[in-house]
């Protein structure tokens, strides 16, 4: 399931070398909410590793498959009503010989970190 244009909008997007810097909107009114958790919504974590997995393949230009979550932290609840924009960094390594994409991701609000995660991907099948 894509979140892209659904969960959130990409606003800005800025390329420094491997690494990309994605300044999001969060759809408040998005359903997802209305589970988690109503009154005080909260955008699940598998949602956030979703989402950067789908900022990778806007990166990368082509479909991936999420084969591994090596580390993810989640460090502050994002929040669509308190946290409405985030920015998302990611750093993808090149392809290893097996094809696999190791990546950085971290989700930021304002200075603050709000999430950081190490992923591997493969070439979606």
């Amino acid at each position: 399931m894509t979140l892209k244009n659904k969960l959130y909008t990409i606003t800005d997007m800025e390329h420094e070398g491997e690494m990309t810097r994605f300044s999001l909107n969060l759809n408040a009114e998005h359903e997802i909410y209305g589970a988690h958790f109503p009154g005080e919504p909260v955008t699940p974590g598998v949602c956030l590793v979703q989402m950067a997995g789908e900022l990778l393949e806007e990166c990368l230009g082509r479909k991936l498959q999420l084969k591994k979550a090596v580390n993810v932290k989640f460090l502050s609840p994002v929040s669509p009503v308190i946290t409405p924009s985030v920015r998302f960094t990611v750093s993808p390594d090149p392809a290893d010989a097996d094809g696999l994409i190791r990546s950085s991701v971290r989700v930021e609000y304002e200075s603050r970190v709000m999430a950081k995660m190490s992923l591997i991907h493969s070439p979606a099948v």
